[in-house]
C-alpha cells in the first residue's frame, strides 16, 4: 500500500510522542528511585551552618544522581553532628559511587558506635577499596576487631599494616594489645615501648605498659600507672578521611576541635590561622578567643596571647580558664602584679585549681613576698598531692600541659 506524505507525518508525529512519552516515564519512575535529601531541623544553628547545610542539599537536588554530592551533604552533615542523616547521605552515596571508599568509611565509623556488626562490615568494605591508602582505615577495622575479640582476623590486618608502615606507633599500639590479650606479655612491653613517645598514644602506652610490668613482677609498676594516670587524654590519631570533614565544620565548637587537632599534630601556625579566623567570623564567641589565647599560650608566643585572653575575660568574666591563661603568658611577659591578680581570680572562681594556686604562689616569691608564697603553693598541693615537683617550677604551669603534645 502506498504511504501518503500526510499520513507518513502522522506515523513520525506518533513516533515522537511515544519516545517522548516513554522518556517522561523513564524519567518519572528515576526521579521516584532517587530519594529526597533528608530534612535536618536547623532550628538554633549558627547561620553558617544552616547555609553550609542547605547549601550541600540543594546541589543535590540539582544532581540527584551524583554519588559526590550525596557524599558532601552526608560529609556536612557529620561535621555537624546530625549522625542519622549523614548516614543516609552516605549510604545513597556509596549506593551511586561504590568505587569510592570514603563513603562506608564514614559510615562505619558512626555504626560501630550503635550496630557494631554493620560498622564492621562498612570498614571492611572500605579497607577492600583503599588497601593501605590511607592507612587508617585498615588501622580502624584493626583496634575494632581487636575491640570484638577476634584477635586472629585483628592480627592479619595489623600483619598488612606493618608491611606497609613498619614503625608506625598506631600499628605498634595495636600489636601491643594484641600481644597482650594473648598473654606474650615480653611481646607487649616491646610494642608499647616504641609507641610510648607518640603524642597520639603516650597515656593509652604507658598505661598499659603500666599494666604488662605488674603482671611481669616489677616493683616500680605502681608509680608507672600512678604517673601514666596523670597524662592527658590521647588525641585522635591524624585520619584524612575524618579531616575532610572537620574542614567542613561551619560552626564556633567544630573551629575550636579543628584547630585542636592540628595543634596535636604539630601544625600550631595552622591551628591559629584557623582560629583567627574564627574569631573574626564570631567576635564574641568567649570559647573562640579562649581557644586561640590557649594555643598560643602552648606555642609560648604570650604576646600574641594576651589580647586574645583579654577578650575573653571581657566577654566571660567568670571564666576560671581564661583569667588563668591570661595569667601564665602575663607571667611570661614579666607583669607579675597582674598575672598575680589573674590567679586570684581563677581561685575565686575555682576554689580546688591547683595550677592556679601554684602560679599564685610563684608570683608572690617573684613580688618579693616568700612567706605569702607559701599558702597557695600548700593549697596547691592539698589539691594535687602527686603534683610536689610543682614547688620548684622555675615558671608558671599551664593547665595547657595537660594537653600539649
Amino acid at each position: 500500500m502506498k504511504v501518503t506524505r500526510g499520513r507518513r507525518r502522522v506515523v513520525v508525529a506518533v513516533v515522537v510522542l511515544a519516545a517522548a512519552g516513554a522518556a517522561a516515564g523513564w524519567w518519572a519512575t528515576h526521579r521516584a528511585s532517587v530519594p529526597e535529601p533528608p530534612a535536618v531541623d536547623l532550628a538554633g544553628a549558627d547561620p553558617e551552618v544552616a547555609a553550609a547545610v542547605e547549601s550541600a542539599r540543594a546541589a543535590v537536588r540539582r544532581e540527584p544522581s551524583s554519588g559526590a554530592a550525596w557524599g558532601h551533604l552526608g560529609m556536612v552533615l557529620r561535621a555537624h553532628d546530625f549522625g542519622p542523616e549523614a548516614n543516609a547521605c552516605l549510604a545513597e552515596a556509596e549506593r551511586l559511587a561504590p568505587n569510592e571508599p570514603r563513603w562506608p568509611y564514614l559510615q562505619g565509623l558512626t555504626l560501630i558506635l550503635t550496630d557494631p556488626d554493620a560498622g564492621l562490615r562498612r570498614l571492611q568494605r572500605a579497607v577492600e577499596l583503599c588497601d593501605n591508602k590511607p592507612l587508617a582505615p585498615r588501622l580502624r577495622l584493626a583496634e575494632t576487631l581487636l575491640a570484638q575479640g577476634r584477635l586472629d582476623e585483628a592480627e592479619e590486618q595489623l600483619r598488612r599494616a606493618r608491611a606497609a608502615e613498619p614503625g608506625h606507633p598506631r600499628v605498634r599500639l595495636a600489636l601491643g594489645r594484641l600481644a597482650y590479650q594473648r598473654d606474650d606479655l615480653a611481646g607487649s612491653r616491646n610494642h608499647l615501648q616504641a609507641a610510648a613517645d607518640s603524642p597520639f598514644a603516650r597515656k593509652t602506652a604507658r598505661s598499659l605498659l603500666a599494666a604488662v610490668r605488674q603482671r611481669l613482677g616489677d616493683p616500680g609498676a605502681a608509680d608507672e600507672a600512678a604517673r601514666a594516670a596523670r597524662l592527658p587524654d590521647d588525641p585522635p590519631w591524624p585520619d584524612p578521611f575524618v579531616e575532610e570533614v572537620e574542614e567542613l565544620g561551619a560552626s564556633k565548637q567544630a573551629a575550636i576541635a579543628r584547630a585542636d587537632s592540628l595543634f596535636f599534630q604539630g601544625r600550631g601556625g595552622e591551628a591559629v590561622a584557623l582560629l583567627s579566623q574564627a574569631v573574626r567570623r564570631y567576635p564574641d564567641a568567649d570559647r573562640v578567643w579562649l581557644a586561640l589565647g590557649r594555643i598560643l599560650v602552648q606555642l609560648k608566643d604570650d604576646a600574641a596571647a594576651v589580647p586574645a585572653l583579654r577578650r575573653t575575660t571581657e566577654l566571660a568574666p567568670d571564666s576560671s580558664e581564661g583569667w588563668f591563661q591570661l595569667g601564665v603568658a602575663l607571667y611570661r611577659l614579666e607583669n607579675v602584679d597582674e598575672a598575680a591578680d589573674c590567679f586570684r581570680q581563677a581561685v575565686r572562681l575555682k576554689p580546688d585549681y591547683a595550677w592556679a594556686h601554684h602560679n599564685l604562689g610563684l608570683c608572690r616569691k617573684r613580688q618579693g613576698d616568700r612567706a605569702g608564697a607559701a599558702e597557695p603553693l600548700r593549697t596547691a598541693l592539698r589539691y594535687k598531692p602527686d603534683y610536689a615537683p610543682a614547688r620548684e617550677a622555675p615558671e608558671a604551669l599551664t593547665s595547657s600541659e595537660r594537653t600539649a603534645p
